[in-house]
């Protein structure tokens, strides 16, 4: 989606078998109409239209995040500054990709309710429904690295945003019953770069710029308008 005299690039990253219009429809006023940002929306690996049959939760994703920020400067006469924007599991995606070597004009990260990785987040599912983890969870994980070429440890966010200098904003909803709010304090103690925060008191998962609208979009705009410009 682009728009006259666009300043940026947004790449929008979406949840869990979702797609992109589903969960970022709401944001579409703020950052395309009059933030004046070209939108790219991604079907992530297995999901949508895009192909293959197994995710791997920001594994692989982050590589594919690479490439789409790589896709979108071949297909730019200007090479404009690009934001990478993801809620649920696009949030830990993008985290993770922050963390590898991108292009200089990658200049903002925004994760919406990401988790610390996907060994901690399976670890929480399974609490929440009150079934043990060990040794299921350990099973299912060197079956995936010997099937799929990765184990569920080597998804972490948290190990990425160690290694990332792209400024980042961290939201969370402090009611979140998917992905716990406490991983918004994980990541944010851990990341090296340039940081700043939101909690939502209230929000359900992916729910805070439902929850608090202005509060959520004004937060953004300004990050956005500080590390991009306007």
């Amino acid at each position: 989606y682009r728009v006259p005299h666009a300043h940026a690039t947004v790449i929008l990253c979406h949840g869990y078998h979702s797609h992109a219009e589903h969960d970022f429809s709401a944001q579409f006023p703020a950052l395309y109409a009059s933030g004046g940002c070209n939108l790219l929306l991604i079907d992530e690996r297995a999901h949508g239209l895009s192909e293959g049959k197994c995710l791997t939760f920001g594994q692989l994703e982050r590589y594919d995040i690479a490439q789409w920020v790589h896709w979108v400067r071949e297909h730019s006469r200007v090479q404009r500054p690009i934001a990478l924007y993801g809620v649920s599991m696009g949030a830990a995606t993008v985290l993770m990709a922050s963390g590898e070597t991108l292009p200089e004009n990658v200049k903002a990260v925004i994760a919406d309710c990401g988790y610390t990785s996907e060994w901690d987040e399976f670890i929480w599912e399974a609490e929440m429904m009150h079934i043990p983890w060990f040794p299921v969870l350990n099973a299912a994980s060197a079956l995936s690295k010997l099937r799929d070429g990765y184990d569920f440890k080597q998804a972490s966010a948290l190990e990425q945003v160690k290694k990332s200098d792209i400024p980042t904003l961290f939201i969370h909803g402090t009611a979140d019953e998917l992905v716990p709010y406490k991983m918004l304090g994980e990541l944010f103690s851990a990341a090296a770069c340039e940081k700043e925060s939101l909690t939502v008191e209230g929000a359900g998962h992916a729910l805070s710029s439902s929850v608090e609208p202005e509060i959520y979009w004004s937060t953004v705009e300004r990050f956005v308008e500080k590390h991009i410009g306007s």
